[in-house]
C-alpha cells in the first residue's frame, strides 16, 4: 500500500514499476524500484533513502515520488539517444 504513494506516486498511470517499500521509525521513508519505460525503452532503477527529519511521513513520501519522477521523464526523454 505504501508503494502507491511513494515510488509509483508521480508516475504516469498504468507504467510498471517492481519495487519495496519500508518505514523505520515514524519519520524514515524509503523506496527503491524498476521502473519501465514507455515505449519499450528499457528500465531505470530508482533508490531513495531518507534519514530522519522532522517531515511528516506524507511529505517524505511527496519527495519519493518527486524524484522517482524526475528519474522517469529525464530517462524518457533520453531513451533511443545515442552520444
Amino acid at each position: 500500500e505504501t508503494g502507491r504513494q511513494r515510488l509509483e506516486g508521480g508516475l504516469p498511470r498504468g507504467t510498471r514499476v517492481a519495487h519495496e517499500t519500508g518505514t523505520l521509525r515514524p519519520n524514515v521513508a524509503n523506496g527503491i524500484g524498476i521502473i519501465e519505460l514507455p515505449g519499450g525503452a528499457g528500465h531505470v532503477i530508482v533508490a531513495v533513502l531518507i534519514k530522519e527529519t522532522a517531515q511528516h511521513l506524507r511529505a517524505q513520501e511527496r519527495a519519493i515520488a518527486a524524484i522517482s519522477r524526475a528519474a522517469y521523464d529525464n530517462f524518457e526523454s533520453t531513451a533511443g539517444r545515442t552520444n
